[in-house]
């Protein structure tokens, strides 16, 4: 039997070696950035300070995103004259951005606006609350009136969530959450966003917009995602890692010329123009809904609809008061009308139909997405095709459209348009590439296009060429590509490479990628990958791989090593690491660990009956001693100290 501890220790000199490697390899989740370099957000420039150009090219699109942060700024500061505006980073920056511009002669507005910089990965480090404080957000501002608007793109309103959970309960109502594209029926939409990206979005639930949006989320960044806070020059900021780039483009050079852009888009006379008409729009709404009248404001948004039925900018506004109104200002929702009483539909789940009517010459491709796509696919109309693309917003569409795509030899055509749709970025459309455009026999010839779908850097839709295209595919041509989802991909992606690819027999010769996924995986996937992979009989070779999941997993880990792995004919020559797991177990894992790994069929022979008796052992420290009486001397091991587990992890 291998014998972990080689030489006889005293336990306390064992138990301070433990203690080192599993710092040493805990540490070794997060590469550390080189000399340690860290920036602060002060750092990002002030958009009233940049110098207000003109910039090209810059992404496609961009001109739609402009519009709509115009017609987002004059709706939030109008809607919400009382509260002051907390924009979330790096997502709303540019909201806040236009926000700002649009109050540049105007003190009390910008004082209203804030810049804050929160998520996932800071949001419970030291200095948190703190960060809060110093930008007017505590308990106290709170209890003494103070009104607050988080706003974030989408869309789930998660970070505003738990940002507004850190406050007593008796204060929620003192915050408030609006976001442009809303899949939460407790915040609200700004549909008027969303028109300038896509003039049939007034009549359609904002949630299917998601896509569009998507791409608003993933330009380039001036600071990447950041995960501490730190004290500077008597202020709290966030800071981040320099060059690393965790989640999106970090680009500093292409960050400031599109706010650049953004200022003098802002600046243009007809711009500035149609700010205040806009801006005058939505107070005059929240001062006729202050009144109380209920008829008289009904009357107001009919007349409004009547005077504009050509203009979908009049609709998003109307939908957007009445949802705001009813989920986010109970002073005014009584004297708000549902939509039905001022004559609104429903909103709908696509646009096919308002499509159709809006281009009658499209209608015979939209009337039946199958047979359209079909028909457009087979006749190789990509042109029409792609205009179409642009401006519908159905799911199922894009389904059959990638579904036709994928039965097509990948010409040069085919290929061709497949890379302009990656590029134009709308999420749901790429998710229906990956999932049905490329079949396992394509994907070695399409490499290029799977090497563009993960570089767009959307989580799902890497997860989905995880999913359906690597595991269809011979995956040693596919070793590339699968480092480079690792290395773009957050914890989902890791949690599906974890479960459809590692966990291939084939896999087997791909320690060095499993290597590279399981430092970067949270406790999550490195569960997915002890359950799914490292219980495969292709992780017989695996040994300095599962030694680290035993060292740095938490209680959910351990119990999967102990069900799924060590419960396995492949790990019985693993007894020097089930060992491992008995000196680190808490009474929850013995017990799993007698109940299932204990009993398998390999589990005979001596050392197992003293693997037994260790389980009969409550106290760890006890179980510790006892393991080195049984067991007092042996050949020295491989991972004798905490410098032989991070060689053995850092180098195949």
């Amino acid at each position: 039997m291998d014998i972990v501890c080689g030489h006889a220790r005293r336990l306390k000199y064992r138990t301070l070696a433990t203690a080192v490697a599993f710092v040493c390899a805990l540490q070794s989740l997060i590469p550390p950035p080189a000399a340690a370099d860290t920036e602060s957000y002060l750092t990002r420039p002030d958009v009233l300070s940049v110098q207000a150009r003109k910039n090209t090219p810059l992404m496609p699109g961009w001109e739609q995103f402009k519009r709509a942060n115009l017609e987002a700024a004059a709706q939030l500061l109008e809607l919400y004259p009382d509260s002051e505006i907390y924009f979330i980073a790096r997502d709303s920056e540019h909201l806040y951005d236009y926000a700002r511009i649009a109050a540049r002669n105007d003190p009390a507005a910008l004082k209203r606006l804030k810049l804050i910089n929160v998520s996932r990965s800071n949001i419970n480090t030291p200095g948190f609350k703190e960060y809060l404080a110093q930008e007017g957000l505590s308990e106290i501002t709170l209890k003494t009136g103070k009104k607050v608007v988080f706003v974030d793109t989408g869309f789930s309103g998660s970070i505003p969530k738990t940002i507004t959970d850190h406050f007593p309960v008796t204060i929620h109502n003192q915050i408030k959450t609006h976001l442009m594209c809303s899949m939460n029926p407790a915040h609200p939409s700004s549909r008027v966003f969303l028109t300038a990206l896509n003039r049939t979005a007034p009549g359609l639930e904002p949630r299917v917009m998601n896509g569009v949006i998507s791409k608003y989320e993933l330009m380039p960044r001036y600071f990447d995602r950041s995960h501490a806070y730190a004290r500077i020059n008597g202020r709290w900021t966030a800071i981040s890692n320099t060059g690393t780039q965790l989640d999106g483009r970090v680009s500093k050079t292409l960050s400031r010329k599109y706010m650049e852009d953004l200022a003098a888009y802002a600046m243009r006379p007809e711009n500035a123009a149609l700010l205040e008409k806009r801006r005058a729009l939505w107070r005059n709404l929240h001062a006729l809904a202050r009144e109380g009248n209920a008829d008289k404001t009904s009357r107001a948004l009919k007349q409004m609809l009547a005077n504009a039925p050509t203009d979908p900018f009049a609709e998003a506004i109307v939908r957007d008061f009445i949802e705001a109104a009813y989920r986010n200002l109970p002073g005014i929702s009584a004297a708000i009308p549902p939509p039905a009483r001022i004559g609104l539909a429903d909103a709908a789940k696509n646009n096919r139909q308002l499509l159709a009517l809006k281009r009658p010459e499209w209608a015979t491709f939209l009337s039946d997405p199958a047979a359209g796509a079909e028909k457009l696919v087979k006749n190789g109309n990509w042109t029409l095709l792609g205009k179409i693309c642009d401006e519908i917003v159905d799911n199922d569409f894009y389904v059959h459209m990638a579904k036709q795509l994928q039965m097509q030899n990948p010409s040069l055509q085919t290929r061709k348009f497949i890379k302009s749709l990656v590029r134009k970025g709308d999420q749901n459309v790429l998710r229906a590439i990956a999932k049905h455009a490329i079949s396992g026999t394509q994907a070695v010839r399409m490499k290029d296009i799977l090497r563009m779908l993960i570089e767009t850097g959307y989580q799902e839709v890497i997860a989905d060429v995880v999913k359906h295209v690597f595991v269809k595919s011979p995956l040693f041509s596919m070793k590339d590509l699968i480092r480079l989802a690792i290395e773009t991909g957050g914890q989902d992606v890791l949690r599906a490479l974890a479960g459809e690819v590692f966990s291939l027999p084939q896999a087997a010769g791909m320690k060095d990628l499993i290597r590279l996924a399981a430092m970067k995986s949270g406790q999550n996937a490195l569960n997915y990958l002890v359950m799914a992979t490292f219980s495969k009989p292709h992780a017989r070779d695996m040994k300095d791989l599962i030694r680290f999941a035993i060292e740095t997993g938490k209680q959910d880990v351990l119990h999967s090593l102990a069900y799924d792995v060590f419960s396995k004919e492949h790990t019985a020559h693993m007894k020097d690491l089930l060992r491992l797991l008995l000196e680190r177990a808490d009474s929850n894992i013995i017990q799993a660990v007698n109940k299932y790994a204990l009993t398998a069929p390999h589990a005979l022979g001596p050392e197992y009956d003293v693997f037994r008796n260790a389980c009969k052992i409550e106290d760890r420290a006890e179980r510790i001693r006892f393991l080195e009486q049984k067991f007092p001397a042996g050949s020295k091991p491989k991972y004798d100290c905490a410098e032989n587990v991070m060689t053995i992890l850092q180098n195949p």
